[in-house]
């Protein structure tokens, strides 16, 4: 059986432990991270299915959702299932947000909006476009950086995969945040995330069908 490598992960992280696993050996949070940000680097645009599970104070939302990227932050969403199917928004070159509804109004009815619109915020404050492998990448380091504990092991439903387990507590919060993430080190690839509060999970996102540098131009996310 093997054992969870407990590890100190803002020790880690600081001393620049980057280099590739062990073969045989169980791969330390440094590495997991290292590997997706080097993957990353070689990757211009990307495509991939993201189903969410976001929990708030007063309200939750869930759905199945297409989206694309584009370095250096364009981004557009597609509903593919939940509340607003088929309705779309897009981050556009110029900074604003572009979004039309689904149904028979989405040829007629395209809207913009300011980026830090509130109508695009989930029910625990973030953006959707925060959900993009740039930003997940950054937003996991910083936070391993800061974490209490953390434990590297397999994902139990997931051969081949892994994930970082840690504990952290937000400059801004009394309680400490407890936060899962399952990553494929095979092709480096982010595929899953919980978020805890307490016992109760308030955020939960998968991500599969991955389709990378497919040529995705700027006029595809003027929407």
């Amino acid at each position: 059986m093997r054992t969870a490598t407990l590890v100190s992960a803002g020790l880690l992280l600081s001393a620049g432990l980057t280099t590739a696993a062990v073969p045989g050996e169980m791969p330390t949070a440094g590495t997991l991270v290292a590997g997706l940000e080097e993957h990353f680097r070689g990757v211009q645009d990307y495509q991939c299915v993201m189903e969410s599970e976001v929990r708030g104070e007063k309200k939750s939302a869930h759905g199945t959702y297409r989206i694309w990227y584009r370095k250096p932050e364009l981004f557009r969403l597609k509903v593919l299932k939940g509340s607003h199917e088929g309705s779309e928004f897009a981050v556009t070159p110029s900074g604003k947000i572009r979004a039309r509804p689904g149904g028979l109004l989405k040829k007629l009815v395209v809207k913009e909006f300011s980026k830090t619109d509130s109508r695009f915020l989930t029910p625990r404050g973030n953006y959707a476009w925060q959900s993009t492998f740039t930003a997940q990448c950054r937003e996991l380091k910083q936070r391993l950086a800061a974490a209490q504990k953390c434990r590297v092991q397999p994902a139990p439903q997931a051969p081949g995969q892994m994930q970082i387990d840690f504990v952290y507590r937000p400059a801004d919060r009394d309680e400490a945040i407890r936060e899962i993430w399952t990553i494929d080190p095979s092709r480096d690839l982010l595929m899953e995330q919980e978020i805890f509060e307490g016992s109760r999970r308030v955020e939960h996102v998968r991500f599969r069908d991955y389709e990378e540098n497919v040529g995705l131009n700027e006029r595809f996310f003027k929407l």
